[in-house]
């Protein structure tokens, strides 16, 4: 049986709602597919780590593989300047969040976090890299990314763009906006339907919207107290454009990290993880 011509509409609208407000992100994740050189980037402790981890993997191969990347993250980083010296916002892209920077000195790494694009894996790196106690561990399991820049606060501004920055390997991880989406509403809003924080913004969002949609062919969840995907997205679009608040896990990923403000060693991708 054919679909009705309103689901097609609603695919369409969807598409166009989601490049509305994440274009600038596109635009981002486009300059960063492109590259960037390191030259902190310890080539021979890194092999070290390769031969212990891939030991069927050729030094010749390895040594490829990692010039590849660092000539990768070159032109990422060359493609960035670009962009920031060419925006038509000043203060694109320049604005340190509180927490979102993670600065280890004693392990000469950095790190600025993008909340759904592997966050919480680096977090607990870094997490345990600081070795707190069990009693701490346990009060913020639910909650790395305040954990691990309270471990490793980033010092003032004017220090931090000085030689402590250029100091450390950085690091940052960017991941397609609507595979953003898509997981935030996968996780927070199924499989945390029940949770004291998601539950009632679920509930809140089917209120806001369930009644104001005209009637389509839509499929719901199972569970009629979390939203649909549409509901979510209107949602999300309501807060962009009404310039309220906006929750960290769908904030644009340029507000998150000061792109045009800070050098990083690595501009990675999500979706390249299946690289290593």
């Amino acid at each position: 049986m054919r679909r009705p011509a309103s689901v097609y509409v609603l695919v369409v609208s969807t598409i166009l709602i989601i490049y509305t407000f994440f274009t600038l992100d596109l635009n981002l994740i486009e300059a960063l597919q492109v590259n960037q050189r390191n030259d902190q980037l310890d080539l021979d402790l890194i092999k070290q780590q390769f031969v212990r981890t891939y030991p069927n993997v050729t030094l010749e191969e390895k040594d490829k593989f990692l010039r590849i990347k660092t000539d990768e993250y070159l032109r990422r980083r060359e493609t960035i300047q670009s962009f920031c010296r060419n925006s038509s916002e000043p203060e694109f892209s320049r604005q340190i969040i509180n927490n979102s920077l993670v600065y280890d000195a004693q392990d000469e790494v950095s790190y600025c976090m993008i909340p759904k694009a592997a966050s919480s894996t680096w977090c607990t790196h870094f997490i345990d890299l600081g070795n707190p106690s069990k009693r701490i561990r346990s009060q913020y399991s639910q909650a790395l990314q305040f954990l691990a820049p309270k471990l490793f606060p980033a010092p003032p501004l004017d220090t931090l763009q000085g030689e402590a920055w250029s100091k450390t390997t950085s690091l940052v991880v960017v991941r397609h906006p609507l595979a953003r989406l898509a997981s935030v509403y996968q996780e927070k809003f199924v499989k945390y339907a029940d949770n004291k924080s998601w539950g009632p913004l679920g509930r809140n969002i089917i209120s806001m919207y369930r009644q104001k949609i005209e009637p389509r062919e839509i499929i719901k969840p199972e569970n009629e107290n979390i939203p649909t995907p549409e509901e979510m997205i209107r949602f999300v679009t309501y807060q962009l454009n009404s310039m309220k608040r906006v929750d960290q896990h769908w904030k644009p990923q340029h507000e998150s990290c000061p792109f045009c403000l800070l050098d990083f060693t690595v501009y990675a991708r999500v979706e390249e993880i299946n690289e290593c």
